[in-house]
């Protein structure tokens, strides 16, 4: 919608548009204080469209203003923690992957474990092929390298679903 043509309608609109009351803005653009004038003039078709027209511009450009793209973030996030696997800095690219586990809702579970990713309890097989660990002793804790894949395999599903 373009300006207003009248030019005092336009001004009370934009007034509206940034927060002032109906008599403020209608002094504002160059009316005789009158409040009754002011909510009629605040109820007119044409102004209301405008000032919603505004409204909506002034949003639209704050969005465009502070927000980010994340999958972009994320991207940069896990080239700085691919660059440092490649420098040899493990501790630097492990507390880059602790941070897109948290930034994933993972913040407050002590580990992420394969019954997080996948909802199954990994049970340890002893060499003779028969599952460790008696029944009803709770659940099994899955062993260290098992924790590391569940992680890994979590962050791959990570990566998947922003690209």
């Amino acid at each position: 919608m373009p300006t207003l043509s009248n030019q005092r309608h336009e001004a009370f609109a934009q007034a509206l548009a940034k927060g002032k009351s109906a008599t403020d803005a209608y002094k504002m653009a160059g009316y005789k204080p009158d409040y009754g004038a002011a909510s009629r003039l605040s109820g007119n078709v044409k102004v209301k469209a405008r000032v919603a027209e505004l409204i909506s511009a002034a949003a639209k450009k704050t969005v465009e203003e502070v927000s980010f793209d994340a999958k972009e973030q994320f991207k940069r996030i896990q080239q700085t923690i691919d660059m440092a696997l490649k420098a040899g800095d493990l501790k630097v690219a492990l507390e880059g992957q602790k941070f897109m586990a948290q930034c994933f809702g993972y913040h407050d579970s002590p580990t992420l474990t394969h019954e997080h990713v996948c909802g199954q309890k990994l049970t340890q097989q002893s060499p003779d092929g028969d599952s460790e660990g008696s029944e009803g002793d709770g659940p099994s804790a899955p062993p260290p390298d098992a924790t590391a894949t569940a992680l890994a395999s979590a962050i791959r599903q990570m990566r998947r679903s922003m690209n």
